[in-house]
């Protein structure tokens, strides 16, 4: 039996009602323990995610990673692979589009940039996403990428899948592929915040200034 912090989790059948009690636990809980949890008026859970660890793990080791996550209520925002290369480029591909950077750090900060456009244009941001798959051309490099992970991710580990390709189908200078799956807290929670960035943008064009200071 595998155990979820922060409580144990009931396996319920389709449709079936989430206990109130378990809700109780969450909320009580640290949030070290439950991530990305949005309350809604009435005390209502709008998303509720916990890291799944083995009864048995080891705590004298340092992981990059969860080694599960159980989604329990959000909604799931997949997302397809990005690499260095734009997001919207030419299909069939043009070579114009492919002039990239050769050392696997700066590839690597270019699919960070575009997996982070990505999860906010889906009204999330990076410590939403609860998945990611990476698909490398050269597995010594993995040092490399990892580091630039670590910097954008900061404390937030997602479950995380590492590959060793061949060859990228995007184009044969690309390092590195990352796709990602994350959590929102629904499309409501999405929309307040794109009007939310609307209108500081709006704002700090009125005052001349970022953020509307004046």
């Amino acid at each position: 039996m595998v155990p979820v912090a922060p409580w144990p989790l009931p396996l319920l059948g389709p449709g079936a009602a989430v206990p109130r009690a378990a809700h109780d636990r969450v909320r009580k809980s640290s949030a070290g323990s439950v991530i990305g949890c949005a309350g809604q008026p009435g005390g209502r859970m709008r998303k509720e995610v916990a890291v799944v660890h083995h009864i048995d793990r080891r705590r004298d080791v340092v992981m990059p990673y969860a080694p599960g996550i159980v989604v329990r209520r959000g909604q799931l925002v997949f997302l397809s692979g990005v690499t260095a290369a734009p997001v919207y480029h030419h299909h069939p591909h043009r070579e114009e589009d492919f002039d990239l950077p050769v050392t696997m750090r700066e590839q690597a900060v270019l699919v960070m940039e575009n997996l982070k456009k990505t999860v906010e244009a889906a009204g999330c941001t990076l410590a939403d996403v609860v998945a990611a798959t990476r698909y490398l051309t050269d597995v010594h490099e993995q040092d490399d990428l990892n580091r630039v992970w670590a910097q954008y991710m900061g404390t937030h580990l997602p479950t995380t899948t590492t590959v060793e390709v061949s060859r990228l189908a995007t184009h044969e200078r690309c390092k590195v592929e990352i796709s990602a799956i994350a959590v929102t807290a629904g499309a409501r929670a999405a929309r307040r915040t794109v009007v939310r960035a609307a209108h500081r943008r709006g704002a700090g064009r009125v005052s001349g200034k970022p953020g509307g200071r004046r």
